[in-house]
């Protein structure tokens, strides 16, 4: 049973550039929102409601982009490569990276 590299991609994933792109993108975005929140609480300003709940959702983004790069991190030292490496491309790539890094000969 165990599970199935090949059922992991079925998109092809791996080889999607752009999706690995935007979602570096959207993940340098994320990681801006809070530190964009903390710069206008600390001037005394207020954030629009809808923004405040996109931070909300932010953080648990950030959160499960973490446990990935931490997974990652973990893969990579059991197989003796760079952790930093593995952990911090998993983490701006999120899954897709996750999944490469898991299928990836040691």
């Amino acid at each position: 049973m165990g599970l199935n590299p090949e059922n992991l991609d079925p998109l092809n994933l791996r080889e999607n550039k752009l999706l690995k792109g935007f979602i570096a993108v959207a993940m340098l975005g994320a990681i801006m929102l809070p530190l964009y929140k903390l710069y206008i609480v600390s001037h005394d300003g207020v954030l629009p409601s809808r923004l405040d709940t996109l931070v909300t959702v932010t953080y648990f983004v950030l959160m499960a982009h973490v446990i990935e790069g931490l997974i990652a991190g973990a893969i990579a030292f059991r197989r003796g490569e760079n952790v930093i490496k593995a952990g911090v491309y998993a983490f701006f790539t999120g899954f897709i990276g996750l999944t490469e890094i898991i299928n990836s000969e040691a």
